[in-house]
């Protein structure tokens, strides 16, 4: 069977049917598919397969799941080597599997399809990471979001908060789409549009049309023909020109303001908000008819609080697109992890442009260039806070129906996770951010083998 260049993967088998995962291995590995298995103590790397079958438990399988996409997995495919259980998809798949497939020897050309597509989308999202840089588990998802969405010419909703970086995803979907002759990427900012001259904006004026319009002018429909068009913060775009766009969409054509002639565009629409377009669909702000034209693919960019890990990388790549080479000191190190950032990315952005700034050829960034504005409050005010968003938290769980055990219990595994995870899996770093044994960390992230 003829592939293309060599895959190695990882697998791990939980399946109590060791023949049926033999004969799996034994295909692919003809196929020039090199599969080494994952043991006891070792870090999952890149992409792998995750056998099973009806004897396992289910709560087990998703527990050993989310271990691995914690400890750093990427894509993983889960084979179950008996007809999968009914009800069993969805959990295992919301607990971070790529895919789930039973087997049998007629699925193999799929099997290798399915690699063979993931091979690519993880090379095109590690040339992705280099502009758009972070390393954690979640970045990395969402990179080869990115890939996957760029591959089809169906509309793009990006979601997230204000600094995220929606505008330089739009143009990652633009830059890897394949179409043939593909023209630029058009921005149009929703919220800079005046009434007034909206509708020129999109679709262009004739001249004479209005007071001023002392020449025809072509608009965004006009000049994303057979390239795309971004409309930034879409949310803020007023009911009637929603309407005039959704006619656009649906019937590909349009008029300019002053015109009777209609005119052809083809582009693909890649859409950003900062709100919650459904509720605003339920509070009569935006017509259900477009979000569902809108809605191809869903994208949620993450805020720069649910990828912490990658605030020093992050750090790092500002400080050299500024020319400035050095360490991060680790009063500045931790400065910036523990620092809140409402603006995203962005705020972060603009912090270290004002330290690259102070910044005199040093090669480390000391605190003594974190300017005065940004620095922390005081221990005792620090403190304080802390202790009022811990009542808060823990009034909330009491009145949920935790008890005492309950709470200790889900703060010990949260603090693990959450250590584990700003060390990208490293759990001896993690046991001294905690200052416990790593062997402490080792039984809460490994666990022993499924039995039956």
């Amino acid at each position: 069977m003829r592939t293309e260049t060599p895959v190695e993967m990882w697998y791990l088998s939980h399946s109590t049917l060791m023949s049926t995962v033999a004969d799996v291995l034994f295909a692919l590995g003809n196929a020039k598919i090199e599969l080494i298995p994952l043991h006891y103590n070792e870090t999952p790397a890149g992409d792998g397969l995750f056998f099973f079958d009806a004897q396992n438990r289910l709560p087990a399988l998703i527990e050993s799941i989310q271990h691995l996409k914690l400890r750093g997995a990427s894509s993983i495919l889960a084979i179950s080597t008996t007809p999968i259980p009914s009800g069993w998809s969805i959990p295992l798949l919301q607990a971070g599997l790529a895919e789930i497939a039973s087997w049998s020897s007629s699925s193999i050309e799929m099997l290798l399809i399915r690699i063979h597509r993931w091979k690519n989308i993880a090379q095109q999202a590690e040339y992705l990471s280099k502009k758009l840089v972070g390393k954690s588990p979640l970045w990395k998802h969402c990179l080869r979001k990115i890939v996957e969405v760029a591959s089809s010419e169906a509309p793009v909703l990006i979601y997230g908060e204000s600094g995220t970086g929606k505008e330089l995803i739009a143009k990652a979907i633009h830059e890897l789409d394949q179409r043939v002759n593909k023209n630029k990427m058009v921005v149009v900012d929703c919220t800079s549009i005046s009434k007034e001259l909206a509708g020129s904006e999109l679709f262009g004026h004739e001249k004479g049309a209005f007071t001023n319009a002392y020449q025809s002018r072509e608009g965004a429909f006009a000049e994303a023909h057979n390239g795309s068009l971004f409309l930034d913060e879409l949310g803020e775009l007023p009911l009637n020109l929603q309407a005039e766009l959704l006619r656009v969409i649906q019937e590909k054509t349009y008029r300019k303001v002053g015109s009777n002639q209609w005119q052809k565009t083809q582009f693909r629409l890649i859409s950003a908000t900062n709100r919650n377009l459904e509720e605003e669909v339920t509070r009569g702000n935006f017509r259900q008819d477009l979000f569902f034209r809108i809605k191809g693919w869903q994208f949620k960019v993450p805020a720069l609080k649910d990828r912490i890990e990658d605030i020093p990388i992050l750090a790092q790549h500002f400080l050299q697109l500024n020319n400035v080479h050095a360490s991060l000191e680790p009063d500045v190190h931790s400065f910036l992890l523990q620092k809140e950032y409402p603006g995203n990315v962005r705020e972060l952005q603009l912090l270290v442009n004002k330290m690259a700034f102070r910044n005199c050829g040093e090669t480390v960034v000391s605190f003594s260039q974190v300017p005065m504005e940004d620095w922390p409050l005081s221990a005792d005010t620090d403190q304080q806070a802390i202790q009022t968003e811990l009542h808060r938290l823990l009034q909330k769980m009491i009145l949920n129906g935790y008890n005492l055990n309950d709470i200790k219990n889900s703060v010990i595994e949260s603090a693990k996770e959450i250590a584990v995870s700003l060390e990208n899996g490293n759990l001896q770093k993690a046991a001294e951010r905690l200052c416990c044994s790593d062997r402490l960390l080792q039984m809460h992230i490994q666990k022993p083998r499924l039995t039956n």
